[in-house]
């Protein structure tokens, strides 16, 4: 078993200027893959938003940010991304 935490508090809000694929919004920010939230109250909106939307809704979320999703969501117009 692997386990990975950090105890420092990163503030991706700020532009770093040359950070690699790197995505902001006003309460999200995708560095590299992975979708980071200024605070809890941003990441529960979005979550409580996205637990029960639709499959087309949450693949396209996760197309337009460009996340990298551990577990991808497969709709009939993504599946043969998949196969």
């Amino acid at each position: 078993m692997v386990s990975a935490y950090s105890c420092k508090r990163d503030n991706f809000t700020k532009s770093s200027g040359g950070g690699s694929n790197q995505t902001n919004s006003a309460n999200q920010t995708v560095v590299n893959g992975r979708l980071y939230f200024t605070d809890k109250e941003s990441f529960q909106t979005l979550f409580d938003e996205l637990k029960e939307a639709e499959d087309d809704k949450v693949a396209s979320f996760v197309d337009e940010k460009g996340i990298t999703s551990l577990r991808p969501v497969v709709t009939e117009e993504n599946e043969k991304n998949y196969l």
